[in-house]
């Protein structure tokens, strides 16, 4: 039995790049300041770096971060150091991380985003002395369930193929007698 969280084909950049901008376009969305919105981007940077690893360097997430700051207001490196940080911790377990299922996965991301939003609390306290709610610790959880579903259709979308694998093999393969 094949586990259901490899990928079976390499994938296309067009999926990569439509990836990143509807993630990007999700991130623009704007929210209030009283739900913990999970960051659209850093899940798909995860995802990204956790089956495809060296596809999402760390410049790529460093400016995709410095865009995000610019859009936000934040102070200015903020998103880029968390992005950058996201991609370093999973390129560093990402080889622990695919054995996984995605249920698990997503349970061995919280303490990956935990640690993210720790430091982004306390970049956030450093550049101007605010603090966020106390619910906003919720965050790395709606992360994790959102790596959860975004994993499971980005791997429906990249694995999609036409027919079983028995029946796509040519027939030119077998032995003529």
């Amino acid at each position: 039995m094949e586990p259901n969280n490899l990928l079976r084909r390499k994938p296309t950049a067009k999926i990569f790049y439509i990836s990143i901008c509807i993630a990007f376009f999700g991130n623009l969305i704007p929210t209030t300041k009283f739900f913990p919105w999970p960051d659209f981007l850093a899940v798909i940077f995860v995802f990204w770096n956790i089956y495809t690893p060296g596809k999402v360097n760390l410049f790529f997430a460093w400016f995709m971060g410095i865009i995000m700051d610019v859009y936000t207001g934040a102070f200015l490196g903020q998103h880029a150091l968390l992005y950058s940080i996201l991609c370093f911790t999973t390129n560093v377990f990402q080889r622990r991380l695919s054995w996984y299922t995605l249920t698990n996965q997503s349970i061995n991301l919280l303490p990956i985003f935990s640690f993210a939003l720790f430091i982004d609390a306390i970049v956030r306290y450093a550049a101007d002395g605010t603090t966020a709610p106390w619910w906003f610790v919720f965050r790395p959880v709606l992360e994790s369930i959102t790596a959860f579903f975004v994993g499971w259709v980005m791997l429906k979308m990249i694995n999609r193929r036409s027919g079983s694998a028995l029946t796509a093999r040519p027939s030119s393969s077998r032995i003529k007698i």
